[in-house]
This record gives C-alpha cells, sequence and structure tokens, in this order.
C-alpha cells in the first residue's frame, strides 16, 4: 500500500514538473532524478517482502541510471528524455507493479 501510494505521488509530481514552465530542463532532470533516487530506497525497503517488487526496483533503477547518464553526457537532451521516460515509468508500473 505505501509503495502505491508513493507511485501516485512520484507520477503526480512527475507531471507537474514536467508542466513547470519555470523549470529549465536541467532543473526538471535534477527532481526526476531526486524522486527516482527516493523510490528507489522505498521499493529496495519493500522488495524484501515481494520478488514482484524486486523487479520494478530493478526497472527504475535502470532508468534512473539513464536519467542520470542523459543529465550528466546530454543535458541539452534532458527535456524531451523526460517526457518520454514518464511514459516509459507508467509503462514499467503497469507490467510489474
Amino acid at each position: 500500500q505505501i509503495i502505491e501510494e508513493f507511485m501516485i505521488m512520484f507520477n503526480a509530481t512527475v507531471t507537474a514538473i514536467k508542466d513547470d514552465k519555470k523549470l529549465t530542463s536541467l532543473d526538471k532532470a535534477e527532481a526526476v532524478a531526486s524522486l527516482s533516487d527516493s523510490y528507489i530506497k522505498i521499493t529496495k525497503a519493500a522488495t524484501t517482502m515481494s520478488p514482484r517488487l524486486h523487479k520494478i526496483t530493478v526497472a527504475l533503477e535502470v532508468i534512473k541510471d539513464y536519467t542520470d547518464m542523459v543529465y550528466q553526457e546530454f543535458p541539452q537532451l534532458a527535456g524531451p528524455v523526460i517526457e518520454t521516460l514518464e511514459h516509459f515509468a507508467n509503462l514499467v508500473q503497469e507490467k510489474y507493479g
């Protein structure tokens, strides 16, 4: 239940970040990376109780690693990457969540 509630807040926050015209692409990438890190920590704590959560944790770690790499090596692509990752995170949640 905690994971589900956090996922709802996570998705709402990512959408708000994406839609915020005041934030730069780099600010958006930093915010999403920070949120992803928090999500990973929460799901790691819960994975001991469910192998299914382990799969989603691994998937989200890969998403975070990819986001970090884009932010560090290709900051000019951060905005479009955030837009596609929001959709992809929803697909991962549907498949593994």
